[in-house]
């Protein structure tokens, strides 16, 4: 009787403990989705390593088709480099 009563409590707390910590659950702040498309971008530019990997092995191994994730992702790097530059130059062009 008392190893039941004893695994129940224990049940009991530990289903307390499970609910409180969901309650407690907080996503990062990386991590929220907002709406404007930006968090596909955070996690293609945050797993680019990765997927440029997994696109020139698919590209290898199963359809050069796939050699285009890789191209792409590199496009996509550039891109927010090059923006990044230009915009630096166009604020030195107008403290000037």
């Amino acid at each position: 009787m008392k190893d039941a009563e004893s695994r129940e409590l224990e049940g009991s707390a530990v289903a307390g403990r499970i609910r409180k910590g969901r309650r407690g659950f907080r996503r990062h702040p990386r991590m929220r989705p907002r709406g404007d498309g930006s968090s596909l971008e955070q996690v293609l530019r945050d797993n680019a390593s990765g997927l440029t990997f997994l696109g020139i092995t698919l590209g290898v191994f199963v359809s050069r088709k796939f050699l285009i994730l890789p191209v792409a992702i590199g496009l996509m790097l550039a891109q927010d480099k090059l923006v990044e530059a230009g915009l630096e130059r166009a604020r030195q062009a107008v403290r000037r």
